[in-house]
């Protein structure tokens, strides 16, 4: 089962996310700031990232690099009411590379496609995060009588 975690500290749009994301087949945990966006994905569980721009502890062109630090191929979709061009570039530019940009409020059947395109993407791009150690046969590369984890390192 795949992992969404959503940071946000508006219940509205907590509950919204939890009624567009209940009939996909995926876990979905709520965060309400960037500390604990941290601790999870620095713990791999994390499949699809979604933060709200304005968090209350640190604003998502902060987050997003040091998210991509943990985990590079992490999807990241950022969430806001503020349509202002300087945000999004923000969080675009200087936050570095997002799945998605979604402006609320939020359409329902918009996010779970995009959600589920986030998903997918993920399976395919997946990487373990740095430092982790991780079988060949989750590599994809089957190599008999090779049982020896690999080190991921910063160069990958």
């Amino acid at each position: 089962m795949d992992n969404v975690l959503i940071a946000d500290g508006d219940r509205a749009s907590r509950d919204l996310l939890a009624q567009a994301l209940s009939s996909m087949d995926c876990q979905v945990e709520f965060v309400p700031g960037g500390e604990e966006v941290f601790w999870r994905v620095s713990t791999g569980a994390v499949d699809v990232l979604m933060v709200e721009v304005h968090l209350s502890d640190l604003p998502a062109w902060h987050l997003v690099p040091r998210v991509h630090q943990l985990d590079p191929d992490l999807p990241v979709i950022a969430m806001t009411a503020d349509d202002s061009w300087e945000t999004s570039k923000r969080v675009r530019i200087e936050g570095g590379p997002v799945f998605f940009y979604a402006l609320k409020p939020l359409h329902l059947p918009e996010i779970r496609a995009v959600v589920c395109s986030a998903i997918q993407w993920r399976q395919k791009h997946r990487r373990p995060p740095l430092g982790q150690s991780v079988p060949y046969s989750l590599r994809g590369t089957e190599r008999p009588g090779m049982g020896t984890p690999f080190q991921v390192d910063s160069g990958v």
